[in-house]
């Protein structure tokens, strides 16, 4: 029954709730299987996969599970249906995250960066956002992440990863970055600089789509526009 459900609303809309699964988990599945295989029969030097399940789900359904729930609106049905998908989604993406734990461990020398942009909080309105940008989650694992005597990382910033990530590679960093490479390293490398890398390159100009007005949709239901 839910799956037809499903089936019956074909692009994203706010009053369909199960719309919100096909353009965040189910882009999510797409986006794990074509990483996984871009890393295995490609090998490239350095791979960036981006995942939206869990922030996406959690705007859409995380008051559902709260204890609060029914005074903040959602009905008992709804609790008992979706009461559970944000620990569902944490749940999905690591049954996604752990074949790359596993070719990491099959691999000495690649490193594994895990990232959130920021965390999750109950805000001083009562709604549940990530406005205040609570902090976020930082995982290193792998080759040559420091695991005795470690000198602790300090106040890790999303700015940090990039000059993280071309420390690691020997590539200079540009001193327009805002960041700093993280000391969670056994061996880091000598860190280069350069004062900028270069003019920015032409993008074009914006193309529209059929997609438009469905992302509008949704990012208006995420809270991202007015």
């Amino acid at each position: 029954a839910v799956w037809r459900e499903f089936q019956e609303v074909e692009v994203f809309a706010k009053e369909a709730r199960l719309s919100a699964f096909r353009s965040s988990q189910l882009n999510d599945a797409f986006y794990w299987a074509v990483a996984r295989r871009i890393w295995t029969e490609d090998e490239p030097e350095v791979l960036f996969a981006y995942t939206k399940a869990i922030d996406e789900l959690s705007h859409f359904f995380y008051r559902a599970g709260v204890p609060e729930a029914a005074e903040l609106g959602w009905s008992e049905a709804e609790i008992t249906r979706y009461g559970g998908v944000v620990d569902r989604a944490y749940e999905w993406t690591d049954r996604r995250l752990a074949p790359l734990v596993d070719l990491v461990d099959a691999d000495p020398d690649t490193l594994l960066i895990v990232l959130s942009d920021h965390g999750w909080e109950r805000e001083p309105d009562g709604n549940y956002n990530h406005n205040h940008a609570p902090p976020g989650i930082l995982i290193l694992y792998g080759a040559d992440v420091c695991r005795e005597d470690c000198r602790p990382l300090g106040e890790a910033s999303v700015y940090d990863i990039a000059p993280t990530v071309l420390e690691r590679l020997g590539l200079p960093l540009s001193e327009e970055m805002p960041g700093r490479p993280l000391p969670a390293f056994d061996h880091p490398n000598p860190v280069q600089t350069v004062a900028v890398y270069g003019p920015p390159l032409h993008r074009g100009g914006v193309v529209g789509s059929e997609l438009d007005a469905e992302m509008n949709e949704k990012l208006r239901a995420l809270g991202y526009l007015d």
